[in-house]
């Protein structure tokens, strides 16, 4: 919120590469990545190749002339039209060579899944098959569909744009927001309808309307067709109304990744994608092939880099964490075993003490945590100290799990974190927590050049031990 407020005078694509810029610069690679994959902020219709012309500019008029850096000058009016529309003069959806290699197979009416990369403008590619599928179909209806509600509001635009012709016909619905006694009759008034596969699973379990109204089906991201994902429910009753030779619509499937299903070799793999092409009743997945460099030249491979994680000589945050565990959990078994006969006791016998990263100490703690409030045989004060230990464990095991895989400041600001979550530190009443290097340093102001110091832990509980150190 605060980063929209700063930039409200921007446009939406110039502030989410505003921010993903900045993650990047501020070494949140990983989570900039995830934005533009979960966005699309790479695709066509909200990513830039380059200044001062879109992806979806994908063929240079002629008086185009090129710049030193991969940069593009040409006449302002021009580039303007280009970048509005998407069309040529002559009102053709611009592709580039390759794009139209992987759209051969839907234009012809096959079933197919275009799998290109993420920036490769598989969108622009859909919306090319759906012209030609509407224009040769005066009937034709397409259900295009988007997984996420801000991919449906982006891919609503992007439609609405490279099809101004029927940009009165296209309409966006998604959750319950239209009574299922009109969804039929707004779906018979529209050529277009974009929407999510949850709520149009939702209309066709209550008899709102037949899958077969419509002719083609486009499923963005179709690799989420699986299992028991909405995507998967639609194609089922696709699948029952194509069996039972009804009119079944055109399928075609966008795609960065079809998926492997964690397969462990070629030939699982290969099982795992046509298992995804017969749910999806597709014959034929569409990558380029002739086209290939210059699909290169848009789509570049990543550089993959390998870095070999060597194990800890001396971890002595990970030491000094299992002995803080070791500690509170004697003073579980001190303190309750005896005086629990039920829920409590066994789950104590049971406490796997020699497994603390596993997700099976984490179960145990949820157990423990939630029978400790019903026992009738232990005192009410003695419960809320045990609950209060067992924050403190689950606390630790956090940080064991963040330790294995990052550095000691990384992990004295887990715990820090946590300690708030818990409402340990700052008020705790009591059940306080310090956390401190052996010469008191703040753990925020712990740096890479402090990672090496001697840190302790310690825990303060007012009123039911004297204050310690456990280590």
């Amino acid at each position: 919120m605060r980063w929209n407020s700063k930039r409200c005078h921007k446009s939406e694509l110039e502030r989410a590469l505003e921010l993903t810029g900045a993650m990047k610069a501020s070494e949140m690679i990983m989570l900039a990545d995830e934005l533009d994959d979960e966005y699309c902020i790479g695709e066509p219709q909200f990513g830039e190749i380059a200044p001062g012309i879109t992806e979806e500019t994908t063929e240079l008029p002629a008086d185009t002339k090129e710049t030193p850096g991969n940069t593009f000058t040409f006449d302002d009016r021009r580039s303007s039209e280009l970048i509005d529309t998407g069309r040529d003069s002559n009102g053709n959806i611009i592709l580039r060579d390759y794009q139209r290699e992987i759209a051969e197979d839907g234009l012809r009416g096959d079933n197919s899944i275009i799998w290109a990369g993420t920036g490769s403008g598989k969108t622009r590619v859909a919306v090319y098959i759906m012209k030609g599928h509407l224009d040769n179909n005066p009937n034709g209806k397409i259900a295009f569909f988007t997984t996420t509600l801000t991919l449906l509001d982006q891919q609503y635009g992007v439609i609405c744009k490279l099809l101004p012709e029927y940009k009165n016909h296209v309409i966006k619905l998604s959750g319950g927001n239209q009574a299922n006694e009109n969804f039929s009759e707004i779906v018979n008034n529209c050529r277009v309808c974009v929407i999510t596969p949850m709520s149009l699973d939702n209309y066709l379990r209550d008899d709102a309307l037949s899958l077969g109204v419509f002719s083609m089906l486009v499923l963005d991201e179709c690799h989420h067709t699986r299992k028991n994902e909405p995507y998967n429910q639609i194609m089922a009753r696709y699948r029952k109304l194509y069996i039972d030779g009804g009119k079944s619509p055109q399928i075609i499937g966008l795609t960065a990744s079809v998926g492997t299903e964690r397969a462990r070799n070629v030939k699982d793999a290969e099982k795992s994608i046509i298992e995804l092409m017969a749910r999806m009743n597709v014959t034929k997945i569409a990558t380029p092939k002739v086209h290939v460099e210059e699909y290169k030249t848009y789509v570049p491979d990543p550089i993959k880099h390998t870095e070999e994680m060597k194990d800890r000589g001396d971890d002595k945050i990970g030491f000094t964490i299992q002995r803080a565990m070791e500690q509170l959990e004697r003073w579980l078994l001190g303190k309750l075993f005896d005086l629990d006969t039920g829920a409590v006791h066994a789950l104590l016998k049971e406490m796997p003490d020699t497994k603390r990263m596993k997700q099976q100490y984490q179960t145990w703690l949820s157990r423990l945590q939630m029978a400790l409030p019903l026992s009738k045989e232990l005192p009410r004060d003695l419960i809320h100290r045990a609950i209060v230990i067992t924050d403190h464990l689950t606390m630790y095991q956090d940080a064991l799990s963040c330790n294995y895989i990052l550095c000691m400041r990384d992990v004295l600001t887990q715990l820090n974190l946590s300690s708030l979550k818990y409402q340990i530190c700052d008020g705790g009443e009591h059940n306080d927590v310090v956390l401190c290097s052996a010469s008191d340093i703040n753990p925020k102001e712990v740096s890479a050049e402090k990672d090496n110091r001697d840190v302790t832990i310690v825990s303060l509980y007012k009123g039911m031990m004297a204050p310690q150190r456990l280590v």
